[in-house]
């Protein structure tokens, strides 16, 4: 049945679909995540931007051992079923990371704005992400339908841990072990190179995160002309800093973990120091 749903959805394909889902399956990328992150920790809120970004990262990392767990194979495997856009769909099929991730981000979204057009707005989204990771043909129906249940799982019991573990002091230990320690036990644990990268990305982030609500303190309050300048700077500084890693950083694993951890940093502490120094920022009061 799932062969029969592809291969008529297949049949729906035409130059311009293409392009509009591909363009929609980016919507659940790495880049959306980027900007949409980056805009809530640094002109929104830092606490809803720290846990969204913890949450989100964990669901990534989940969604990749699910993969290992089920090692199911994806649709364009079989014979009949022409994939589009195939560089989107490494490793297993089940269930869907692009899906996942989406739900996830914003499930997250709906459940902290609950306003009416962000509910219809994400729902549409969700379902949007989810069908074009089909019109692909890159994913199983089943696929789909697991990454909108582990996203709303993930979402749901991610905030719930956060919410228990987060009233603790900012003693140095506390911070080692929920920014270095837990995450890392993980990678060891679930050992591969994606999951290196995103183990290390929220390492840094969290131990940034913590240091900067202990010592920086900085205020995401600023007029809208001011945010927009910390935004473009923002970004620019991080995406940068990022192409550079990656241009002066020998490919191995060390160095890859080393580049991810500094990216962490960068976007929870580096770059709100230097909106401060900038006078972009002010340090928020106690």
């Amino acid at each position: 049945m799932q062969t029969e749903i592809l291969m008529g959805i297949q049949k729906l394909s035409n130059p311009v679909l293409d392009r509009l889902f591909i363009f929609i399956t980016n919507i659940g990328g790495e880049l959306f995540y980027i900007l949409a992150l980056t805009v809530v920790y640094w002109c929104i809120s830092k606490n809803v931007g720290a846990k969204m970004f913890t949450i989100l990262v964990f669901s990534v990392f989940g969604n990749s051992v699910l993969k290992t767990v089920f090692a199911t194979e994806r649709p364009f495997m079989f014979e009949g079923i022409n994939p589009l856009y195939e560089q989107s769909a490494p490793g297993y099929a089940f269930p869907s990371g692009h899906t996942q991730g989406t739900t996830t981000f914003w499930f997250f979204t709906m459940k902290k704005l609950k306003k009416t057009s962000i509910y219809i707005l994400g729902v549409l989204i969700i379902l949007l992400v989810g069908f074009s990771r089909l019109y692909l043909r890159v994913h199983w129906p089943i696929d789909v339908l697991g990454g909108l249940a582990f996203g709303i799982l993930f979402a749901v019991i991610g905030e719930y841990i956060i919410d228990k573990i987060t009233p603790f002091k900012y003693h140095i230990l506390n911070v080692f072990i929920f920014s270095i320690v837990i995450p890392n036990i993980l990678l060891i644990i679930f050992m591969s190179e994606s999951n290196l990268k995103l183990i290390a990305l929220i390492s840094g982030a969290l131990l940034g995160y913590f240091i900067q609500e202990n010592r920086v303190k900085f205020s995401v309050k600023a007029k809208i002309h001011i945010q927009l300048i910390k935004f473009i700077l923002g970004i620019s500084i991080l995406l940068g800093t990022r192409t550079l890693f990656k241009i002066i950083f020998p490919d191995t694993y060390l160095f890859d973990y080393l580049r991810y951890f500094a990216i962490g940093i960068f976007t929870t502490i580096i770059i709100p120091m230097i909106f401060i120094q900038l006078k972009l920022s002010k340090k928020a009061l106690n």
